[in-house]
């Protein structure tokens, strides 16, 4: 009988064991759960949010990459345009020289008078004849001219050579009793910018 004592006092002293162990086993399942939840916790508290706004801020710096690359292809195409205005412009001065968008006439007596001057002659007259049919775009310039047939051949010349266009219609050499005069009617054309012609 001695030995059911022991056992009884075995077995609960087996039961109380057991039962410990089996609370350190709950205390640790515990513990793990708990861990889990405050990562979780962690994890939608403070990474979630900074994770969301690491993705925002990528996604703006991917727009303004693509808005950079739109704006420097742009200023490129501006620059390219300008340095084409420029070149046009250059020519459209060459042009407007040659072909004026006006009719200019202070521009044409300063011309004859630089091309006399150069040839060695001088003006006596010079008068403009004005076309009354508004869609005659020309003008007649009739000039009469002292000097000598070596200079009358230069200035003719340089008006041949200038890069105005003048029209010559007709040229006639007369003896004066101040030596010889050159009779010039010319004819010089213009085109308005905004003519439909």
């Amino acid at each position: 009988m001695i030995e059911k004592t022991s056992w009884f006092k075995n077995q609960s002293i087996y039961r109380y064991v057991r039962q410990q162990a089996e609370n350190k086993k709950l205390f640790k399942y515990l513990e793990v759960g708990a861990t889990f939840l405050l990562i979780t916790i962690f994890l939608t508290t403070a990474i979630a949010p900074t994770a969301s706004a690491i993705s925002k801020l990528l996604g703006e710096l991917k727009s303004k990459e693509t808005t950079t690359r739109s704006m420097k292809q742009k200023i490129s195409n501006i620059v390219v345009a300008q340095d084409n205005y420029s070149q046009a412009q250059e020519q459209f001065q060459i042009l407007e020289s040659s072909y004026p968008s006006n009719p200019e006439f202070y521009q044409t007596a300063s011309t004859f008078s630089s091309i006399s001057r150069q040839s060695n002659t001088s003006i006596k007259q010079i008068k403009y004849s004005l076309s009354n049919n508004q869609k005659d775009l020309s003008y007649g310039v009739n000039l009469i001219i002292n000097g000598s047939y070596q200079d009358f051949l230069s200035l003719i010349n340089q008006v041949n050579q200038g890069r105005r266009l003048i029209d010559i219609d007709s040229i006639i050499i007369s003896q004066t009793k101040d030596g010889l005069n050159l009779s010039m009617l010319t004819n010089l054309l213009y085109l308005p910018l905004n003519s439909n012609e």
